[in-house]
Parts: structure tokens; sequence; C-alpha cells
């Protein structure tokens, strides 16, 4: 897979989205949804982040939420070293990249949008770090599917297709990244790809996708 950049862009600094004449740094067009910020400070709390380090990435993240670029592999992956932390596992930062690629990059140019990074930022997020695999709990991973869901439902008609489930069961199969999860998560990704979603024609709502991950998320997670 070829690792291109966006053209004219750079990770050294992180404002370089910055737009133009923007010289507050606060003043962003759009604000986080607050669904967003409870489960982004809960994980980075979690990790030990300070506020202060949390504020710059947050800052960081906005920057790039206003410009919604299109980003190539080196973009992306370092805005992921930047935001999420993981700057010490790199190795496993590059597999997870490559992992999104093959899942979303559909047409093969080495270009995805940053609205499928923020879907795979989620999803990193529930990812443990190191070498041992850990257990997930049930009320993260849904808050995660949660905010995927709103990502998905950009027209705001409370509808997410099974293309683009797919997608999220692809990459959650990877072994780069189910094999950070414990392998109950594993189980309930395959389980999601045995169920009948040919019922669901037209779509997802909110609650039956929900519904859907969190039924086979406790058939073999849960003890």
């Amino acid at each position: 897979m070829g690792k291109t950049q966006s053209k004219g862009s750079s990770m050294d600094s992180p404002g370089h989205h910055q737009k133009k004449g923007q010289s507050d740094k606060s003043s962003h067009g759009r604000k986080i949804p607050v669904v967003e910020e409870v489960f982004v400070q809960k994980i980075a709390y979690k990790c030990g982040v300070s506020d202060e380090e949390l504020n710059e990435k947050k800052e960081i993240y906005l920057q790039h939420v206003d410009d919604d670029p299109t980003l190539g592999f080196e973009e992306f992956r370092c805005l992921y070293r930047d935001i999420s932390g993981r700057a010490a596992d790199i190795q496993f930062l590059t597999a997870y990249v490559e992992a999104v690629f093959r899942a979303f990059d559909a047409n093969k140019d080495d270009q995805l949008t940053f609205q499928e990074w923020q879907v795979g930022f989620y999803l990193l997020l529930l990812l443990p770090q190191g070498e041992k695999s850990a257990k997930v709990s049930q009320e993260d991973f849904l808050l995660a599917m949660e905010i995927i869901f709103r990502l998905y439902d950009q027209d705001g008609n409370n509808v997410v297709t099974k293309k683009e489930i797919g997608k999220i069961t692809s990459l959650l199969r990877e072994p780069d990244v189910a094999n950070r999860f414990s392998g109950g998560v594993k189980k309930a990704v395959k389980g999601v790809e045995a169920a009948h979603l040919d019922k669901y024609k037209g779509g997802l709502s909110q609650q039956e996708f929900l519904e859907h991950f969190s039924k086979y998320f406790k058939e073999n997670v849960a003890n």
C-alpha cells in the first residue's frame, strides 16, 4: 500500500491546518459533541493524561474538524500519534493505520476522509496499549459505537447502512486489532457478522445499531 501524504501538509507543527487569519486557537467553527468529549475524557483520565495535555490535543483535533481535510497514510498515522499519545507504540500504530486503510479505502487511492479518521480514532481509544490484551467494558464499547453511529449519520436521518457496519466489522476483525482486545470482543464481532442483517434493508436506527452490537457483546464477552 502506498503511504502517501496530502499535498503541502506536514505534521511537524500541530497547527499546520489552522486557517489563514485564525489567530485565536480556541475560535473554532464547531465544538466536540458532549458524548464524544465525555468518552475522550474518560479514556484519557484512565491513561493518566492531564487536563492541560487533553486541552492541547483537543485544539489539534478541532483544527482538523474545522478544515475537514482528506488525509494520506502518513498524516493519518501522525495525527493518531499526536492525539492518542501512542508515540511509544509506533509499530502497532502503523499496523493499525494499514488496517484502517484496508477497511475503508474502497477506491484504493491511499486517501481517506477526516470522518473515516474519526471512526478509526474512537476505536483506537478502546484498544489497550502494549502487548497485553485487555477486556474492554461494555459501557466503553457501546459509547464508542454511539459516537461512530453519529459520525456516519451525517444527514441526521438516524439511519446507518449495512455497508458502514461492514466497514466497522472489517476493521475490528483485523488480526492486529483483534489481538489487542480480549478474545471476547473478537468473538462478538464474529457474531455480528453472522447476524441476519437482511431485515434491516433500509439501514439501522441508532437504537437498532446499539442493540445489535450490545446483543453480541453480552453473549460473548459478559460473564
